[in-house]
């Protein structure tokens, strides 16, 4: 009697470990319309038959049917899928001098020009929230601060900007570039703790828009870089990273 228990329950673990190894498998597919890969600057674009076209970072055909299973495709974490509103960075030597342009993942490769980056929308970030008793509504230590301490943050719902003084306190600054308050205290809660206030890292980039002949024009400058005068900024961008896809490995486990 304890033996057949035994193998029933040895035969129901196996079932259960092999379908959920199954439905896994999915993950080791690419289904997205478009991937870029941040290393190498390839691009990916999905065929009528599942299949992907490589297109090598200058614009030109490498392969022409990629199988959405071919590993590098569809494992990588290097390989990011292009989402909308995203852009992509081109590159090209003039004067022995690097030049970029910026245009939306839409358009068309620039003849002449390598692709270099892909921007991606800031997001929200992460932080921590006191509920009480010492818990918290999110386990990120490691961006918990009850100050403000880089030297600038980009409000995603406002467009306004923060500017670290030297004395620690922030002057901030209108989606025009125009002086709001000029000493904003490190410990306010809006700027140290609000999740759509984002720091502005190194190789982030702002988009500016102004209307000109009831058509709204963009720019993009480096987040470091000046307020573009007579344009509002609108969004932060940030180098699209690696995407730390899950790994099957095995019985249905993710790594």
């Amino acid at each position: 009697m304890k033996m057949s228990v035994i193998f029933a329950v040895i035969f129901i673990f196996l079932g259960v470990a092999a379908s959920a190894s199954g439905a896994d498998s999915s993950i080791s597919v690419a289904t997205g319309e478009a991937y870029f890969d941040i290393v190498t600057g390839h691009k990916y674009i999905r065929n009528d038959d599942g299949s992907y076209a490589e297109y090598n970072k200058k614009g030109a055909l490498f392969r022409s049917n990629v199988p959405n299973t071919q590993p590098h495709l569809a494992r990588s974490d290097y390989i990011v899928e292009i989402i909308p509103d995203s852009y992509f960075v081109y590159e090209k030597f003039t004067n022995n001098k690097a030049v970029q342009k910026f245009l939306p993942t839409s358009s068309e490769h620039p003849k002449g020009w390598m692709s270099k980056k892909l921007l991606v929308s800031a997001t929200e970030s992460p932080r921590t929230v006191d509920v009480g008793l010492g818990y918290t509504k999110e386990i990120r230590l490691e961006s918990f601060s009850p100050i403000a301490t880089g030297k600038a943050y980009f409000d995603l719902s406002t467009g306004h900007k923060y500017i670290r003084n030297d004395d620690g306190r922030y002057t901030e600054y209108t989606p025009k570039g125009e002086l709001f308050r000029p000493n904003v205290p490190n410990s306010q809660p809006h700027l140290a703790r609000n999740k759509y206030v984002v720091e502005i890292m190194q190789d982030t980039y702002i988009v500016y828009e102004k209307t000109i002949n009831n058509k709204v024009e963009q720019k993009i400058l480096p987040a470091s870089d000046r307020h573009l005068e007579g344009w509002r900024s609108k969004r932060l961008l940030m180098s699209a990273k690696k995407s730390h896809r899950p790994r099957d490995v095995g019985l249905g486990h993710m790594k």
